[in-house]
């Protein structure tokens, strides 16, 4: 058998059939010959002690692969068997082809059979060669189709049409597959001959060439992965088919918003892979369909997708359309990794009124909130149930790094890293069972965005009922363990970041072993005021314009330093009911603390705490507390300590 390559080289294998001779080639393992053309030959094909090849080589057989007297190679009696040849690009080979296979087959049975290719990731080399290795084949990365068979037995031609595809500058190797795609009866496929042409062209004449898909059907239907040409519609129609979405590495550009429509579809993409949003399109990237009702779909993945808005579609501070780069609304059993999103103006990744989703090791850069966990403000219809948000990066947020807020239940954020938003770090407001572990927040109310001024006043974590919507739901059972809060820039006159606050209608909040550092105060836990928004609230059970203070909340086994202002404010008018107990507190040299809560109806213990603090004197006593078994020490001049007052 021949196969001939059209640039002046012909791939010639007969090499393959001298090796193959009678052989019968192994199920299973990965079996591969020497051509004269791969630049990826190897030794002369050997086998270990059971039979199986000892080392890859440029042509491959899976299940009953083997050479017939007439020279042909074949495989048969089961579906998925196959033979595929590996192009191995030439060192300094820079060029970008246009490819066009032919192959000239007999079918001894009725069945169809696949023609079709794939790039770089369509194999990993897992382990070291035979006999003490493998290759695994990603199935989800081979090109569908180039052309399908007729079911009859007989001479055909696969590609009769001259299908072609393109083989870009950057990819180092290409594999062509014939394939059973039917359960075969009794007997072979033979290959008798086959043409591999290939051309090199220009990037423009790539770009006039339509490609053939990955599976999900992207390129096959149009999508165009150089960025030039609107992929919209390609992909769109691979997302309402459902299943697997595959997207090879290159940029698409989007138009609209990439909407998901069924249940059990997995959007893929690979290191490269990225959505552009047009230039002058406030949209979403990706989104749920919710018009099937809430909660209907389920089983969607995301993952390894960079979604990019255009420069054009964004500015801090406002909130245009409110576009986000990925939003799940109603879904449930949903996962998102791998993922990263810049500029969309709202959320990076919004979770709304959804059940068991993960978001792990995105990063989401710019917007008003990096993650947003929101239930539904009417509340008793819809919520947000069991999010775990883990691994995972915000940065240059403009309000909020993570939101957890309105009716969400059984919410985990674990070791994510917050830093430079403008507004809060982590915010969590009327929501229940929330448990943030392992996290770093860092340098909230940062310095001045884009044109937008450096607010006097944020939180690194802020822990509240929201204050215009309603501030009757409470916010209860939220545990806060293993944190870094660290503010470490410079503070200009008038800008007060606190590190973790606690204000209003909170109930059970627990605070232990976490790291504060900096900043202008380190924990404060106050009462919350009745506010300007109180007459817009949408919840009229509360018609009391007075404030409301938390309850049982627990300050323990902290490590607080480096405060420039106040390290611990305890402030309430109302009833507080609040254990202080087994902290460090080491301010910089300017730090104080203040107490101030109702003498007689309060509970606020204050024991077993460790001051650095030269403010307090033996006779000093904090108004309305319990105040028992603490260390005041002086303030130690340490480097560190005069790291934090310059």
């Amino acid at each position: 058998m021949s196969i001939k390559l059209v640039t002046g080289m012909t791939l010639v294998f007969t090499a393959v059939l001298a090796l193959c001779g009678s052989l019968t080639c192994h199920a299973g393992p990965e079996f591969f010959f020497t051509s004269g053309i791969s630049s990826a030959t190897g030794d002369v094909l050997g086998t270990d002690i059971a039979g199986n090849p000892k080392d890859w080589k440029s042509v491959h057989s899976q299940v009953n692969g083997s050479s017939d007297a007439n020279g042909s190679l074949r495989f048969g009696n089961a579906k998925g068997a196959n033979w595929i040849f590996l192009w191995s690009r030439a060192a300094g080979d820079t060029k970008t082809y246009k490819v066009v296979p032919t192959f000239n087959i007999y079918k001894e049975f009725a069945g169809k059979v696949v023609l079709e290719y794939g790039l770089d990731p369509v194999y990993h080399h897992t382990q070291t060669p035979w006999p003490n290795g493998f290759w695994v084949s990603n199935d989800s990365s081979w090109c569908p189709q180039l052309d399908v068979s007729a079911d009859a037995s007989g001479n055909m031609i696969l590609n009769k049409k001259g299908k072609s595809f393109i083989v870009p500058s950057d990819m180092k190797k290409l594999y062509i597959r014939v394939r059973l795609a039917d359960d075969a009866n009794p007997g072979f496929v033979h290959l008798n001959s086959g043409a591999v042409k290939f051309d090199a062209v220009s990037d423009e004449a790539a770009d006039a060439v339509v490609p053939t898909s990955v599976s999900g059907g992207v390129i096959e239907a149009g999508a165009d992965p150089t960025g030039k040409h609107d992929s919209t519609a390609a992909i769109q129609a691979s997302l309402d088919k459902g299943g697997l979405v595959y997207l090879p590495s290159g940029i698409y550009k989007i138009s609209r918003t990439l909407m998901i429509r069924k249940s059990y579809t997995d959007i893929r993409g690979e290191a490269g892979t990225i959505l552009k949003v047009a230039e002058k399109t406030p949209i979403t990237g990706i989104s749920v369909s919710d018009a099937e009702g809430v909660w209907r779909l389920h089983d969607i993945n995301i993952s390894n997708i960079s979604l990019v808005n255009d420069p054009s579609n964004y500015k801090a501070g406002e909130n245009l359309q409110g576009t986000r780069g990925i939003e799940l609304n109603g879904v449930v059993d949903c996962r998102v990794q791998n993922c990263s999103t810049q500029n969309f103006q709202h959320e990076g990744i919004a979770i709304l009124y959804c059940k068991n989703v993960v978001v792990d090791a995105c990063n989401i850069q710019g917007a008003r909130h990096g993650i947003t966990i929101n239930g539904n403000y009417e509340g008793g219809r819809y919520g947000n149930w069991n999010i775990r948000i883990a691994n995972c990066k915000t940065s240059d947020t403009f309000d909020t790094g993570i939101v957890v807020g309105f009716y969400s239940y059984y919410i985990t954020l674990a070791n994510n890293i917050v830093e430079r938003s403008r507004c809060h770090g982590i915010d969590i407001f009327n929501v229940s069972d929330v448990t943030l572990t392992g996290n770093i927040v860092r340098n909230w109310n940062a310095p001045k965005m884009d044109d937008l001024s450096q607010v006097p006043q944020s939180v690194g974590i802020f822990v509240h009922p929201d204050w215009g919507i309603t501030t009757f739901v409470p916010t209860r059972n939220i545990i806060l363990t293993g944190n870094i809060v660290i503010y470490d820039q410079p503070l200009d006159a008038g800008i007060t970041p606190n590190c973790i606050e606690v204000a209003g209608n909170c109930d059970s909040v627990v605070i232990t072993g976490n790291t504060v550092i900096g900043a202008f105060r380190g924990f404060v836990l106050r009462e919350q005021p009745y506010d300007q928004y109180f007459n817009a609230r949408l919840d009229k059970r509360v018609q009391e314009k007075t404030p409301m203070s938390p309850q049982n909340v627990v300050f323990s086994n902290n490590v607080v330093r480096g405060q420039t202002g106040e390290y611990l404010q305890v402030s309430s008018g109302k009833t507080i009911t609040s254990v202080i107990s087994g902290n460090i507190f080491a301010p910089a040299k300017t730090g104080v603390m203040t107490i101030n809560v109702p003498v007689n109806n309060s509970n606020v213990s204050i024991t077993g705490n460790t001051f650095q603090d030269g403010h307090i004197t033996a006779d000093w006593l904090p108004r309305g507390a319990a105040w028992g078994l603490n260390s005041v020490r002086m303030f130690a001049d340490t480097s560190a300590s005069e790291e934090f007052v310059k």
